[in-house]
């Protein structure tokens, strides 16, 4: 998809390109929360969308069964959409030497993704990772792991069996394979990209030296984990293979430091660890080795619309989506409504404006104070939008000697 904005410049555009998220597994260009009209026009970007493999097809590392296959496939879809624009976005009036990568979730993770495949170098100039999943990827002996669980569910079928397979069979044990990842690996992707030392060549984590030219806008929802833990009440919460799903292959320090200015294991605590774990650790860390190199901007989206408050959901995972672009907000200005607040209208608005300056200058707003490891300066996006210094700092340090799955 591509939407051109309402403009009289004759100058190229910035182009922006999209990838949507849903768990490396699940999504398409083609949902309606996906409308980049609002978008295109308040920032004056051209915007692109397009799909990409996804679950098995995507993202499950078969090279060790089928002749010729290649790991990283969903990835390599992206890279090759990207080598389009590059090639084509002129005749829609865009700027090929001016492309930000934008995505939510699983998206995020594989815009970041695009910082260690060297292939794709040439086709983006900046990252906004909205959300990512940041330890979402696999090392080559995890992947086999998963693929071997993934056989087994499926039979053990052969080569040919497989590629002569209906997409429908072919999805159709993934339900239980999702219980066998999470019980081993804890609460994360199933399907997930492969550090394969060849087109993923590292974690985007690794990969800063090699990007001194590419500027990074990164941030997660204050209360992440509350989509995957909002309904995990008490006495669940004192189930074992609960916390372990919470806290998978903790050590006994790092799980003690972490807990322990915590009302653990209440659901509120389980949030706050899913939330640290799976989002705002790999963001610090990724933001600090990053604005060692180039310019970082980091964020944290806080707002919540009414009928987010009213449920006592938190700023959960996703619920910036439908704010930034203008989704599902026609429901009138008043205050009384419970979505499409006037208040909804102006935090989307602000959002686009910081997210559209970046894509066209770098920068998204004068007042945005740029991060590095002293600082960590990051802009909470609320009703009123606030500039605070390292407002993670004393849990992250509980965080220094946790090693992520991938790096084992």
């Amino acid at each position: 998809n591509i939407w051109v904005p309402d403009s009289e410049t004759k100058e190229p555009l910035a182009v922006m390109f999209w990838i949507f998220g849903g768990a490396f597994s699940t999504g398409g260009i083609d949902e309606s929360y996906y409308d980049m009209s609002a978008m295109a026009n308040d920032t004056g970007c051209i915007i692109v969308s397009a799909n990409y493999r996804l679950n098995v097809c995507g993202f499950l590392d078969l090279r060790d069964v089928i002749p010729g296959a290649s790991a990283n496939n969903g990835l390599r879809d992206i890279v090759f959409a990207l080598k389009w624009v590059n090639e084509n976005i002129a005749y829609f009036g865009g700027d090929s030497e001016n492309v930000t990568v934008f995505g939510q979730s699983s998206g995020a993770a594989l815009a970041l993704a695009l910082l260690a495949v060297p292939s794709a170098k040439p086709y983006f100039s900046k990252i906004i990772s909205q959300s990512a999943c940041g330890d979402s990827f696999y090392s080559p002996e995890q992947a086999k792991d998963v693929t071997s669980m993934w056989l087994d569910a499926m039979g053990n079928p052969t080569a040919q069996e497989l590629t002569e397979m209906s997409t429908k069979k072919l999805v159709s044990k993934n339900g239980s394979l999702d219980v066998k990842v999470a019980l081993k690996y804890g609460i994360n992707c199933t399907f997930n990209p492969v550090i394969d030392g060849d087109f993923l060549v590292c974690h985007p984590l690794q990969a800063a030296e090699e990007n001194t030219d590419k500027k990074l806008l990164m941030g997660c929802t204050r209360d992440e984990a509350s989509l995957f833990f909002f309904f995990i009440l008490p006495p669940l919460t004192l189930i074992p293979v609960v916390q372990h799903l919470v806290t998978p292959n903790y050590s006994d320090e790092i799980k003690k430091n972490v807990i322990r200015d915590l009302n653990y294991p209440s659901t509120k605590a389980l949030i706050q660890l899913g939330t640290e774990r799976m989002y705002r650790y790999p963001l610090t860390k990724i933001a600090d080795n990053y604005s060692e190199v180039t310019d970082v901007y980091t964020y944290r989206y806080d707002y919540q619309p009414r009928l987010v408050k009213l449920l006592g959901l938190g700023a959960f995972h996703i619920t910036d989506i439908p704010i930034l672009f203008n989704s599902y907000l026609d429901l009138g200005l008043s205050k009384n409504v419970i979505f499409g607040s006037k208040n909804d209208l102006d935090v989307g608005k602000r959002m686009r404006a910081y997210w559209g300056n970046f894509a066209k200058y770098g920068c998204p707003d004068e007042n945005w104070i740029a991060y590095n490891k002293n600082n960590r300066a990051t802009l909470i996006i609320d009703t009123t939008d606030s500039m605070v210094s390292d407002p993670y700092g004393e849990r992250m340090a509980l965080y220094e000697n946790y090693v992520s799955p991938w790096e084992k």
